[in-house]
């Protein structure tokens, strides 16, 4: 689920680059992606 939610968030981050003719789209983590990715791996 996790894997598919990424893929389509770059999908429509790639049609926003497409529409505005952008060269790059910058993406971050936040702290509490750190701290989600963390305890998902704590319970794989």
């Amino acid at each position: 689920m996790e894997e598919a939610a990424r893929i389509e968030r770059y999908k429509f981050l790639r049609k926003i680059k497409e529409k505005y003719s952008a060269k790059y789209i910058i993406v971050a983590h936040h702290l509490d992606d750190k701290i989600e990715t963390f305890l998902l791996n704590l319970i794989r």
